[in-house]
């Protein structure tokens, strides 16, 4: 969803994404004219500087020699190369072409110095380029392979190829959508990388799209140490273990609710859980967004999981997994990075975007393609179709806004801000960690028990979730409890937080960042906040950037009605047992619980404010209570 929201100008914007190439913060739900929330333009580079039409896929090198960072983008024509070290002026360096025709498609990966490039073109084969070859180079040429492998010297030539996988760890490459192995995983040894060499296949599933192959870390015990590859084979996510590459072994096949292309996914980096994304499954079903979640804890036994849908209804493409992000490219929605904390109970939201394509966020197969989140400089590089190279970076986090945002780990700690707190221990009897209590609250420990008085907060949202905030403060003006922004909350939904208050006086205020409120041009929002007994304290729904209300909150009980049992008539009452106006019973001659009536029907509790004058002429009855 855009967060800028007035009167856009799209073709105005769509011609700046050919000229912007200048660092641009994310301010105010844009920079240089693409919607961003929590990410910064670094530098564009249209596709026009590398003399081709069409950008695909995009992986990135770091020098061990020198520390420089490198982007190689995949083209319609051939891979370029860029110097990012600088990331707000980028040096290209030139691009090795295509190895027989042109071609949409265009598949890269890394392993020892050295960028392994495939193709759907005809006969394409696959290209091997020395990276090392970069260091030192200040402008652009035209470059040629290294080496170059097909298979046709053992007999198993594959041609074109639709993509490739690498396991880093192991030294070996994966071939798949090829017209070798059914399509399936086509193994090249990759240890010598200018002499690789065919070492087996696996066709059992037929056609894989994409894979991933790791060495599995993960809580299986079967499998830990063995070589594991997660497949997109069009309708199911297939594990096999390719341990053994000349008895490469299916340990499972699974499909999944709402199906319609299984393109790519990445697994958690403790391998217990596993991303997915499928293709066609917007513009087949009409949904937005869904990224698809696996419980992968048990490779012979996964566990489909459900899925996160986002607010709009661009297809997704390619994603990620660094740390507790997820960087996912979704086509005309551009860069989309999910917070996937949560990921064990099903639940991810939306941490930051940057849009590549502002005109539209249609499920169509325009806008971005890729994206490699791994440079230690936290430069993200992404691929556009049609436009070319952006260079983007997490902006940097407010460490002290109570809003998890740049690189931390949780709000206002970790990444660029001071360390997060260890987790709290929820039974040991101490208040460690984040606990609000003794083992209770916070992040990790069950709710804290309200020992006082605990009202309600209702925010109905209106379209624009992650605009609204709100806070409660008391007569000191020091905030006891707040909330937003809501970002990655549904349009038009509802929370509602509970809050715990002492007995006194506070002002309640909400705010919308944009400054339209919560109704009624964007939806129909409203709020309200509600004592146990649902009285309303404040309430309202049309206002500007922000509306406050003062109210009032009290611990002391109802009462029943009470019959009288002594009647004292009419008494005239001295300043011992009455202070002056409003003052409070002195008294300690009647119960404790014990309400006292004036003969003009006026009924008060002991204890509380007694509207007589001193030594007034006054009837009163003490009555025998208990609260309700």
């Amino acid at each position: 969803m855009f967060t800028f929201k007035r009167n856009v100008c799209l073709f105005a914007i769509a011609l700046l994404s050919y000229t912007i190439q200048a660092q641009t913060p994310c301010s105010g739900g844009s920079a240089a004219g693409y919607p961003c929330n929590g990410i910064d333009l670094m530098s564009f580079t249209s596709l026009s500087v590398m003399g081709a039409s069409a950008a695909n896929d995009i992986w990135g090198w770091t020098s061990p020699n020198t520390g420089n960072e490198y982007v190689l983008l995949g083209l319609d024509n051939g891979t370029a190369f860029f110097n990012i070290t600088n990331a707000a002026n980028p040096t290209y360096l030139g691009k090795l072409p295509t190895y027989t025709v042109n071609s949409s498609w265009r598949d890269i990966k890394v392993f020892n110095n050295h960028a392994f490039i495939v193709s759907e073109a005809s006969g394409h084969g696959m290209q091997i380029f020395n990276l090392l070859q970069l260091d030192g180079q200040t402008s652009a040429q035209t470059w040629s392979n290294t080496a170059y492998f097909d298979g046709s010297r053992v007999g198993v030539t594959f041609g074109s190829a639709h993509n490739i996988v690498i396991n880093e760890e192991s030294g070996y490459a994966y071939i798949v959508g090829a017209g070798q192995c059914s399509g399936g995983l086509y193994a090249i040894d990759i240890n010598n990388p200018v002499n690789p060499d065919f070492v087996g296949c696996f066709s059992n599933d037929g056609y894989t799209h994409d894979a991933q192959c790791i060495n599995y870390i993960g809580p299986d015990p079967q499998h830990q140490g063995k070589e594991i590859c997660l497949n997109s084979n069009e309708n199911t996510l297939t594990i096999v273990d390719v341990s053994d590459k000349s008895d490469m072994t299916q340990l499972s096949i699974t499909g999944y609710s709402g199906s319609s292309y299984t393109h790519q996914g990445w697994i958690t980096e403790d391998h217990e859980y596993y991303l997915m994304n499928d293709e066609l499954d917007e513009s087949s079903f009409g949904h937005n967004t869904r990224t698809y979640i696996w419980d992968v804890r048990d490779l012979d036994n996964p566990v489909f999981l459900g899925y996160y849908e986002a607010n709009v209804g661009a297809i997704d493409h390619n994603l990620y997994i660094r740390g507790n992000l997820a960087y996912c490219s979704n086509y005309r929605s551009g860069l989309r990075v999910l917070d996937i904390t949560n990921i064990a109970s099903g639940n991810l939201t939306e941490h930051a975007y940057f849009d590549t394509y502002p005109s539209s966020n249609s499920a169509s197969f325009s806008g971005t393609w890729s994206n490699y989140p791994y440079f230690a400089s936290g430069v993200i590089a992404v691929s556009g179709i049609d436009e070319g190279l952006f260079l983007l970076k997490l902006t940097a986090p407010t460490c002290d806004d109570g809003i998890q945002n740049g690189d931390e780990e949780d709000v206002d700690c970790g990444g660029s801000c001071p360390a997060c707190p260890p987790d709290p221990t929820c039974d040991d009897g101490i208040q460690n960690g984040d606990e609000e209590g003794i083992d209770c609250g916070g992040s990790s420990c069950v709710a804290c028990p309200c020992n006082d008085i605990e009202i309600t907060v209702t925010i109905n949202f209106d379209n624009y979730p992650e605009e609204t905030s709100w806070s409660i403060t008391d007569a000191n003006s020091a905030t006891v409890d707040s909330g937003g922004l809501y970002v990655g909350q549904p349009d038009g939904s509802t929370v509602t937080e509970e809050v715990c208050l002492t007995e006194g006086c506070y002002v309640f205020t909400i705010n919308d960042a944009f400054g339209d409120g919560i109704c009624c041009n964007y939806g129909n929002g409203s709020y309200s906040v509600a004592d146990a007994n649902g009285n309303i304290l404040a309430s309202g729904a049309e206002f500007i950037s922000s509306e406050s209300t003062q109210f009032c909150v009290s611990s002391s009980p109802a009462w029943q009605t009470c019959d009288p049992i002594i009647d004292l008539g009419a008494t005239t009452l001295s300043t011992d047992t009455i202070h002056a106006q409003n003052e409070l019973i002195s008294t300690g001659t009647v119960p404790a619980q014990t309400n006292v009536s004036l003969k003009a029907g006026q009924t008060i509790e002991l204890g509380k404010g007694f509207n007589a004058d001193a030594n007034a002429n006054t009837e009163i009855i003490i009555e025998d209570c208990v609260p309700d």
